[in-house]
């Protein structure tokens, strides 16, 4: 899931947020499916607000405003990538049992 890092204009310490799937549908729901396709960062930003106000300020368009007005920075939390790491099966599949035959390919 999508992370992002903030930072606030009032002194809050930085906080780095995970985007949950109740926020990502609250997104969806606001914003439309649409939207959610795009680079807009606002969509993401109100993931956060979602997460970290909780659900019930997600219905009151004001409160993401104020909120977001409190939002000194913002940037996407890259995630570790995993794809050079083999998978356990791959490691598995690559080491040979002691006794058989060297593999003649």
């Amino acid at each position: 899931m999508a992370q992002l890092r903030l930072t606030f204009r009032d002194g809050t310490p930085e906080k780095i947020v995970t985007l949950g799937a109740f926020s990502q549908i609250a997104a969806k729901r606001r914003f439309g499916l649409e939207a959610i396709k795009t680079d807009d960062p606002e969509i993401a930003l109100f993931g956060c607000f979602v997460e970290l106000v909780g659900p019930a300020a997600a219905a009151d368009v004001a409160a993401f405003d104020e909120w977001l007005q409190q939002v000194d920075q913002f940037s996407l939390v890259q995630e570790a990538d995993d794809s050079a790491d083999p998978s356990p099966a791959e490691i598995q599949s690559s080491e040979q049992s002691p006794g058989s035959p060297p593999n003649s390919d």
